[in-house]
């Protein structure tokens, strides 16, 4: 039986009683109502869909990193074009440059580049951001070496014990660390300075 589509008006042949729609139609409305579907339960799920990922990364985690690690070296040359060509852009540019500028300010991002340098000699930080936050709020942006202040945001993070000097799987803990103005820090360099 032949028969007018709701949606665009095109003909069809009719399979069933409560067809009212064209297959291009259907599935087109189909393909909405999961979407918006989908939306709607993430939504309403978000702290279980957000422990269920957290649980499959952890345990796939591995299998993750060297499903990356072989695509990355099986195309080399294509992702160097991609970031070349993509570098290319200065507005691209520009947003990377003021993003990174920004990201390594803040207290995240001089913790991951501390954390790259530990990593590279086989340390480990247990101390959290808000632990280090605590303890720079304490001196009130005064550094504690040369008693000048500097404001929090200017003072950076000294190891006591230097990293380089540290024995390879050394835990710092906070009382391991201390903050200094950066040049202060400079002119430690790789000394044992405890400053109380």
């Amino acid at each position: 039986m032949e028969r007018k589509c709701n949606t665009c008006g095109i003909g069809y042949k009719q399979n069933s009683n409560s067809q009212k729609l064209c297959r291009e139609c259907y599935v087109l409305y189909r393909k909405n109502y999961m979407k918006e579907f989908n939306r709607l339960y993430r939504e309403k799920n978000k702290k279980t869909l957000k422990e269920k990922s957290l649980i499959y990364y952890q345990k796939n985690r591995l299998n993750k990193i060297k499903k990356s690690l072989k695509y990355f070296l099986e195309n080399k040359e294509k992702i160097y074009e991609y970031r070349k060509k993509r570098f290319e852009d200065p507005l691209i540019k520009e947003k990377m440059m003021v993003y990174n500028r920004k990201y390594y300010k803040s207290s995240k991002g001089r913790k991951s580049s501390r954390k790259r340098r530990a990593l590279k000699n086989n340390i480990i930080e247990s101390f959290t951001i808000t632990e280090w936050e605590e303890k720079l709020s304490k001196t009130k942006g005064i550094c504690p070496r040369c008693n000048k202040y500097v404001s929090t945001e200017n003072l950076a993070l000294d190891h006591i014990h230097p990293l380089n000097k540290a024995y390879c799987g050394r835990i710092y803990t906070i009382d391991d660390v201390q903050p200094l103005c950066k040049s202060c820090n400079s002119s430690k360099s790789d000394n044992l300075e405890i400053i109380s």
